[in-house]
């Protein structure tokens, strides 16, 4: 059982663990559990190597000359809510990305709205442009 084991290890470039093993066992006509198979891989000293998720860059047009630059670098607000500023960002948790979109306000610099799906901030663009005394105190 064990030079099975080693040998359809080996024959996979040493990724495959116990699930993969198991399965190549039945093709086999061997009926064994997975937790016979890691014993035995334990005892030979066979560790599956895992590949870890990769960051993979995408090639992005960025729309600099789309849009105009309507503040002029006057960061300056003398009415709450006359300026917002969003920021969307792209953040890896748990190995995992995920994407926040934060909405502050020039006057105090706080946030006044933040979402964390596409769909939520489209949301809160429109609930925003609606309602112009939506804020946090």
């Amino acid at each position: 059982m064990g030079t099975n084991n080693k040998k359809i290890f080996k024959d996979n470039r040493n990724n495959y663990g116990t699930r993969k093993i198991k399965i190549e066992l039945s093709k086999l006509k061997y009926i064994v559990s997975r937790r016979k198979i890691s014993i035995i891989m334990e005892n030979i000293g066979l560790v599956s190597s895992y590949t870890k998720a990769s960051y993979k860059p995408v090639n992005m047009k960025i729309p600099e000359n789309e849009t105009d630059n309507l503040l002029n670098r006057k960061f300056k607000s003398k009415n709450p809510l006359e300026i917002l500023v969003s920021d969307f960002t792209y953040i890896r948790v748990n190995s995992k990305w995920s994407c926040i979109c934060l909405f502050v306000d020039i006057f105090n610099r706080q946030i006044v709205e933040q979402c964390r799906k596409k769909k939520e901030c489209k949301i809160s663009i429109q609930s925003l442009s609606r309602n112009k005394r939506k804020c946090r105190q």
